[in-house]
């Protein structure tokens, strides 16, 4: 008889621990919810929205912190079979179950604008560097047509130093014409240099850019359908609240 009293007593002790484990696996959850969100608004506020590059990275924060979003959900839905869920239990998970789907909906919304300013953000890129290959070369005509033109040996100096300073240490100050073709030599060994590196930096950028892109893009759309997964799963949580108000 002792045995059988003593059995049931550590099954009712069982029952009460896996209890408290849920709630607080769900209290927990509830915690990394609030933090998330307050995650979200210290993104998104101060709002810079119509600016591009603000607007690429926010979207890459918002889904390298979608993780917070799904591990809360998936423990304040966290119940075992048994347990009892009160009235103001069953509204708030009702809310949440919403809240999933509101945010899955924001999540499929950043797709578009994700795309978009991928694109606007490349085409300045592209622009700027341009501008960039541009401006460097109009520079070197300048300096070459100042060589051209140039007929005092100091002045070849001048320049040869601004162009590269190691340069002067091999020029002859008696021969004009010799300074003049080392000069160009100069200018055209930098020239080819410069848009290597100006070349090499703008691949670099873009790769990078398609990266960050791609991680948006795929990044919002499992984010979204995610959320709209759990909305779905925890139909069971507005239909218990429901059946509270009839």
């Amino acid at each position: 008889m002792r045995k059988r009293k003593d059995r049931k007593d550590i099954d009712v002790i069982s029952e009460k621990i896996d209890e408290r484990v849920v709630t607080m696996i769900r209290v927990i959850g509830y915690f990394i919810l609030a933090l998330t969100l307050l995650g979200f608004l210290n993104i998104l506020i101060p709002p810079k929205f119509f600016k591009p590059i603000w607007e690429f990275q926010a979207i890459g924060q918002l889904v390298d912190q979608v993780w917070g979003l799904l591990i809360a959900f998936a423990m304040i839905f966290f119940f075992r079979e048994g347990i009892d869920i009160k009235y103001s239990t069953s509204r708030i998970l009702s809310i949440l179950s919403w809240l999933a789907l509101i945010l899955g909906i924001f999540y499929f919304i950043l797709v578009p604008l994700a795309i978009f300013d991928f694109v606007k953000i490349s085409q300045n890129i592209k622009s700027n560097n341009t501008v960039q290959v541009a401006q460097l070369n109009t520079n070197i005509e300048k300096a070459q047509q100042q060589i051209a033109q140039s007929t005092s040996a100091q002045e070849l100096f001048n320049l040869a130093r601004r162009v590269n300073p190691e340069a002067i240490n091999g020029l002859d100050p008696n021969n004009i014409d010799h300074l003049k073709g080392q000069l160009k030599n100069e200018l055209q060994t930098l020239q080819i240099k410069l848009n290597k590196e100006n070349s090499s930096n703008f691949k670099d950028r873009m790769i990078g850019l398609y990266k960050k892109a791609f991680n948006n893009l795929i990044g919002s759309i499992l984010s979204g359908t995610c959320l709209v997964l759990i909305w779905r799963f925890t139909r069971w949580a507005r239909l218990f609240y429901e059946e509270f108000n009839t």
